[in-house]
């Protein structure tokens, strides 16, 4: 089975429960992997020479220690509470769950991972860009807004902005705009383009 296969076919699936978490691949009959859904952390520095190794605990070794380690449950009554250690164990559940871990955001600038013969969002933007009047190209990589949920990945703006710079004149400013509110996500670009063209054509017209 290549690895595209097991993305598009069979979906990870993620009971998130407040006391127990499940996972595994949709159209499974059971879960590849259950466990509690709480961090273990030790409650001494050492308490038994060798027993515990590590800060963080998670997982069947979380259970296996947890009367050395302060339990803490990033869920409460089906709301998380904790981002951090619930990302931790989404991590746990993700290398448990053998070849078909992927990063997402990954297969944005790499389609082909997933047998996709396309260039990448970096490509597509900077051909966008390209295919635009020459003197609006340097505006236009200076006013590239993040728009939509899966901007919102972490490191998603970074990793665009590192791709962009390999490709284009060193002189070149790039410049990134974040906007969270989603609603009026779709708006900011034709808005900021549009001002700043109607503004250059005011200083035009006055000199």
């Amino acid at each position: 089975m290549e690895p595209y296969d097991v993305i598009v076919n069979q979906p990870v699936v993620i009971d998130n429960g407040s006391g127990i978490i499940k996972a595994g691949f949709a159209g499974d009959q059971i879960p590849k992997c259950i466990f509690p859904n709480y961090m273990g952390r030790p409650k001494h520095v050492r308490v038994m020479a060798g027993a515990l190794e590590g800060d963080l605990f998670v997982g069947p070794k979380a259970e296996e220690f947890r009367g050395l380690l302060n339990i803490r449950y990033p869920m409460e009554h089906g709301i998380v509470t904790d981002w951090n250690d619930m990302e931790r164990i989404w991590t746990y559940v993700y290398s448990k769950i053998g070849p078909a871990r992927f990063r997402a955001p990954e297969i944005l600038f790499r389609p082909h991972l997933i047998g996709e013969e396309c260039e990448g969002l970096h490509e597509i933007l900077m051909y966008s860009i390209q295919k635009s009047d020459m003197d609006l190209r340097k505006m236009l990589y200076q006013n590239i807004v993040l728009s939509g949920g899966s901007t919102l990945f972490k490191g998603f703006g970074d990793r665009l902005l590192s791709e962009i710079k390999k490709h284009v004149a060193k002189d070149m400013k790039i410049r990134l705009i974040v906007r969270y509110v989603l609603s009026t996500n779709v708006l900011v670009l034709p808005y900021t383009v549009a001002f700043q063209i109607q503004l250059q054509v005011v200083l035009i017209a006055q000199e």
